[in-house]
């Protein structure tokens, strides 16, 4: 952990509240980036970011909040975590109704860098792809290119190892090869 994360974390725990802001300031891009590819709206991800930043200020400035060492990698455990509950309270609701998944307005830098990492020059957004894979393969290729975490990092957060977080992330990248070459040859015949 870098040293100026060490401060700003041993100020937290004792509830300075301006460095926590400065934590925000820090991670709150991140982490709403990464929740926005895991949820249907702009409005859920901000939501659920909030929830995030006032989860973890609870946690830090309570006794047990004294145990963490890593704080970005704290962070994102708690946002996968929030992800996950509000996934499960959505499907304890079956009367909610499905919302749209998928903005072609909300193409983002960060979606549009991934995308032009895999695929060169085309212009399709990334994201409806991204959101295709399985939850394993989007979350630790979306921590790895998109919050450009290290291998480390991803395992500390998804609590797996270092060579399962490479595999995942390989097959991961495999999968969105595959389905843009599909994609691809699909314009390709409905134009000839």
């Amino acid at each position: 952990m870098r040293i100026q994360e060490k401060l700003l974390l041993s100020k937290v725990k004792h509830k300075d509240a301006d460095a926590f802001a400065k934590v925000y300031d820090a991670y709150s891009e991140g982490i709403y980036r990464f929740i926005y590819f895991k949820v249907p709206t702009t409005e859920i991800a901000e939501d659920i970011t909030s929830e995030v930043f006032l989860k973890v200020w609870e946690y830090l400035t309570k006794q047990e909040g004294r145990k963490i060492n890593h704080l970005r990698a704290f962070l994102y455990t708690t946002a996968r975590n929030k992800v996950a509950d509000y996934y499960r309270k959505r499907s304890l609701h079956k009367d909610v109704a499905l919302e749209v998944a998928e903005t072609e307005n909300s193409l983002n830098i960060a979606t549009e860098e991934l995308y032009l990492a895999f695929h060169g020059e085309a212009r399709v957004t990334i994201q409806k792809y991204v959101r295709r894979l399985k939850e394993e393969y989007q979350e630790a290729v979306l921590l790895r290119f998109v919050e450009e975490l290290s291998i480390g990092e991803i395992a500390t957060i998804t609590g797996k190892t270092r060579g399962s977080i490479r595999v995942t992330i390989h097959r991961g990248l495999k999968a969105l090869r595959e389905m843009i070459a599909e994609e691809s040859g699909k314009i390709l015949k409905n134009n000839t």
